[in-house]
């Protein structure tokens, strides 16, 4: 998703513009993301960018309040061009372009951002909906005899319907925190609660001792998703870029027009007069990659 546009009005000749270790450089202006004075909303950003002579800054789908250290960074080698043309800033995917320019010594003008988008979508729909990026959300549960069950390893009742106090989230496993949770209009000390990577369990200690059954009878803000340092987050994210690059591919193929690059990774060398071999071993490397990574079949988890 984009969520910034940046153009540039001036006479210089280049504004180059890279994103790296949350500090964004244009032309010669550092900002920073993090640290004291930090700049860190789209909102402030688009302020400090416009101090710059020249530039005008565009939020893009309603961004401003988003966090700019989850905006996609850029390479310093393979930087963007304000002078040449607007610069897109997208955000929060699991490859960037500075990952696809540096592993494929690809020009940043050859990125298209919607390939981002694209690749962690078809990731998330082959693992069976495992998200390889921590995501906070608050959400409403409605609770039935398919998503509760006793679990007396915590609690000290019977096994009894009114006893089931384990709340089972398939869907947004692996659970990594919950921050509220509030049963029935109950509100649930949230020390008192077990994760159990894909359920929610109460305990003895809680305010209450079982979900009761109905609609939106849980509501809880919590953190699921694999963190993009994970082993499995960093396997997403390789993948991502191979899956980006198979767009590039597919792109030079059907006609389309790139800046010329020469990409040597892995004892593959590709220019843009790419043979039927490049698209064969890209694909290979993607299935592996495929392979690695956990996925649900009907919301059992499989690993």
């Amino acid at each position: 998703m984009d969520i910034m546009k940046i153009t540039y009005s001036g006479v210089a000749t280049t504004i180059p513009l890279y994103i790296e270790n949350n500090i964004l450089t244009c032309n010669t202006t550092d900002i920073a993301f993090t640290g004291d004075g930090a700049i860190d909303t789209v909102t402030k950003l688009k302020t400090e960018l416009e101090k710059i002579t020249g530039i005008t800054a565009t939020i893009l789908n309603n961004s401003g309040t988003y966090d700019t250290t989850k905006i996609n960074e850029i390479s310093r080698t393979f930087p963007a061009d304000v002078k040449t043309g607007a610069v897109y800033l997208s955000y929060d995917n699991y490859s960037s372009p500075k990952d696809v320019c540096e592993t494929f010594n690809v020009p940043y003008s050859n990125i298209i951002n919607s390939w981002f988008d694209n690749a962690d979508t078809l990731i998330t729909a082959q693992t069976g909906g495992f998200i390889f990026k921590e995501v906070t959300e608050t959400v409403s549960i409605d609770t039935n005899i398919k998503n509760v069950r006793c679990n007396d390893k915590y609690s000290n009742y019977s096994f009894f319907a009114n006893y089931y106090n384990e709340l089972y989230l398939p869907q947004y496993a692996p659970i990594q925190s919950v921050s509220s949770l509030s049963i029935d209009g109950t509100s649930i000390t949230t020390t008192t609660i077990v994760i159990n990577y894909s359920s929610i369990i109460l305990t003895s200690d809680s305010e209450k001792h079982y979900f009761p059954l109905g609609i939106d009878k849980a509501t809880l803000t919590f953190t699921y998703g694999y963190p993009k340092t994970s082993a499995y987050g960093i396997m997403a994210k390789q993948l991502a870029t191979y899956l980006i690059f198979e767009n590039l591919y597919s792109y030079v193929e059907s006609g389309g027009s790139v800046k010329p690059f020469k990409v040597e990774h892995g004892g593959l060398v590709v220019t843009e007069e790419m043979e039927a071999t490049t698209g064969v071993t890209n694909r290979m490397n993607i299935r592996m990659l495929f392979k690695g990574l956990p996925s649900k079949i009907n919301m059992a988890v499989v690993k």
